[in-house]
Parts: structure tokens; C-alpha cells; sequence
């Protein structure tokens, strides 16, 4: 059995990715204007996308983020900045990575609806 290359495996996922998003809009949607659109490039390089595009952020597997802002140092500092009181019908866990683009944030929940939040950078 010939096998493939680790790129050749991405490009694969990224077109099954694409073929599905495809698959799945029933209808045209228009994205918001500062919506920067997912693409087989950014999936391929987001260990370096300011985004966390994928469940486990890049293809490597490492869920690792980036962001310095938050050490063990201040760890303890940290104080809730917002909330979102989700149905009580949804009283299951949330097993899902949340997905970061731009300046969106998408929630899958557990009754099979996802939920967008526009996010405030400061």
C-alpha cells in the first residue's frame, strides 16, 4: 500500500472540509463584510492563523494556543468578562471546540444548533 505524504493527507481533508461546507448550504449565505474566509492555505498554516480554525486548532493535534496574555503567574487575575445563558433544554455538556474567525465565535451545542458571537477585541 503506497503511502501518502502528510500534505497530500492535509489537501485531502481541506477539499473533504470544502466539499462538505459546500454540501451542507442548502441556500446563499452571505458572510459579513469583515468575515475573512477559511481556506485550504490558512488550515494548512494555522499554527501561525490568528484563528482557531479546526478542533484542535492546526493539523499537528497539539491544541496548543499561542497567546502569551495568560500565564501561571496571573492565572489566579482572571475574572469572568462575559456570559451567555444558553436554554435550559440544553442541559448536556458542550463537548466542542469552539471555533474562532475573525471576529466570530461559533458554539456547537448538544441539540445540534450552533450559535454565533461577535466578538469585542480590546
Amino acid at each position: 500500500m503506497k503511502r501518502r505524504s502528510a500534505a497530500a493527507s492535509r489537501l485531502t481533508t481541506c477539499t473533504m472540509v470544502v466539499d462538505t461546507a459546500t454540501t451542507l448550504n442548502a441556500g446563499p449565505v452571505d458572510a459579513a463584510s469583515d468575515y475573512p474566509p477559511v481556506t485550504c492555505d490558512r488550515l494548512t498554516r494555522a499554527p501561525s492563523d490568528p484563528g482557531w480554525l479546526t478542533d484542535s486548532r492546526s493539523y499537528n493535534g497539539q491544541s496548543h494556543s499561542p497567546l502569551k496574555q495568560s500565564d501561571a503567574s496571573n492565572v489566579g487575575q482572571l475574572k469572568q468578562a462575559w456570559r451567555y445563558p444558553f436554554p435550559a433544554k440544553l442541559s448536556q455538556s458542550f463537548e466542542a471546540t469552539p471555533i474562532v474567525n475573525g471576529n466570530y465565535l461559533f458554539v456547537s451545542t448538544p441539540k445540534d444548533n450552533v450559535y454565533v458571537f461577535g466578538l469585542v477585541r480590546g
